[in-house]
C-alpha cells in the first residue's frame, strides 16, 4: 500500500505544503511490529487508562549540539509511523494563547476571512483514527520570547521589526505555565505526538522544571556518534572501515556526512575522507 507524507509550515493565516515522501509503506520487522503494537499503538492510552488511572503523553524532547540528529528524527519518526508533520514555531502565538490551544487540541473554530485553507487543515490534523507529529524547533527561543512578552503591560502598543504596530492583550497571552495545559491536558491525544528541539535543554529545564516530569514530556540527549557508528558509516558509503585508532568524536554527524559526499569523486576517496576526518578529529580535541 502506498503512502504520502507531507510536513506542513504553520504560519499566521496559511500554511506551507512540503511531501517528504510518496511511495509503498514500509515492511516492519518482528522487533518493530511488537514496538507499533505497544507504545505507537492508538489504544495504548486506553491500557494505561485502566491500569493506573492516568495516561502517559507522546511528548519528547529532543536535546544535544547542533547537527547531532535532531531533527532528522522527526522525519524518521513520520516514516515509521506513516504520519505527517507540523511544524509550529511557538514565539508566533505569545498573543494568542487560544488559537494555540485549540490547535493543539484539535477544535474547531474560526480564523479570518480568506483563512479556509488554514482553518480546513487545523481541523483535520487530530482525528482520532490518524496520527500526526507537531514539531517545534528552537524550543528555548520560544520560551524566550514567552518570558519576554509577560513582561510588557496589558494592552500596551508596540512595534515588531517591519514597523507594523501590535496590541498585547494580557488575557490573551501566552504563559510559561500555559505549556503545561499545551503538552497534557486532561483528554488523552492518542494520536498527537510532539516533539521539540533544543540546543539548551538545562536552560528550558530551569525556567520550567515541572514540563519534564514523568507523563508529560521526555527528553532524550542526542550524542556525538560513537567510533564503532562511524565504521558502519564508512561501511555503508565505501564498503571499509577506519584504519585509524579510536578517536573520540566531537564534530556533527552531519559534517562527517558532507565530507563524505565531498570526496566520493576522488581518486582514492576513502583514503583521503579518512585523512582528512583524521585531521577533523585532532583539530577539535
Amino acid at each position: 500500500q502506498d503512502a504520502t507524507l507531507c510536513y506542513y509550515k504553520l504560519l499566521h493565516n496559511d500554511y506551507i505544503r512540503t511531501k517528504i515522501f510518496a511511495g509503498p509503506k514500509n515492511v516492519l520487522d518482528e522487533e518493530n511490529v511488537v514496538l507499533y503494537k505497544t507504545y505507537f499503538s492508538q489504544y495504548k492510552y486506553l491500557i494505561d487508562l485502566f491500569a493506573n488511572g492516568t495516561v502517559g503523553c507522546n511528548n519528547i524532547m529532543c536535546y544535544g549540539s547542533p547537527g547531532v540528529g535532531k531533527s532528522r528524527f522527526i522525519y524518521l519518526c513520520s516514516r515509521m509511523m506513516h504520519c505527517h508533520i507540523y511544524s509550529i514555531d511557538l514565539s508566533q502565538y505569545v498573543n494568542n494563547k487560544t488559537l494555540l490551544m485549540k490547535m493543539f487540541n484539535g477544535m474547531d473554530f474560526n480564523l479570518n476571512p480568506g483563512s479556509t485553507a488554514l482553518a480546513t487543515l487545523f481541523s483535520s490534523m487530530f482525528s482520532h483514527d490518524k496520527k500526526c507529529i507537531i514539531a517545534l524547533d528552537e524550543f528555548d527561543y520560544a520560551i524566550e520570547k514567552i518570558i519576554e512578552n509577560s513582561k510588557v503591560d496589558n494592552n500596551e502598543i508596540t512595534l515588531d521589526p517591519t514597523g507594523k504596530v501590535i496590541t498585547t492583550n494580557k488575557l490573551d497571552r501566552l504563559e510559561l505555565s500555559d505549556l503545561l495545559e499545551l503538552f497534557q491536558g486532561s483528554v488523552p491525544m492518542p494520536n498527537r505526538y510532539i516533539i521539540a528541539n533544543t540546543n539548551n535543554f538545562h536552560k528550558i529545564n530551569n525556567l520550567i522544571p515541572a514540563l519534564f516530569r514523568p507523563g508529560r514530556m521526555t527528553s532524550i540527549e542526542f550524542k556525538h556518534i560513537t567510533w564503532d557508528i562511524l565504521n558502519e558509516i564508512t561501511m555503508h558509503y565505501y564498503e571499509q572501515e577506519m584504519t585509524h585508532k579510536p578517536l573520540n568524536i566531537t564534530i556533527p554527524t552531519s559534517m562527517i556526512i558532507e565530507e563524505i559526499q565531498n570526496y566520493k569523486q576522488m581518486e582514492k576517496p576513502f583514503d583521503e575522507f579518512e585523512q582528512h576526518l583524521i585531521n577533523l578529529l585532532k583539530a577539535s580535541l
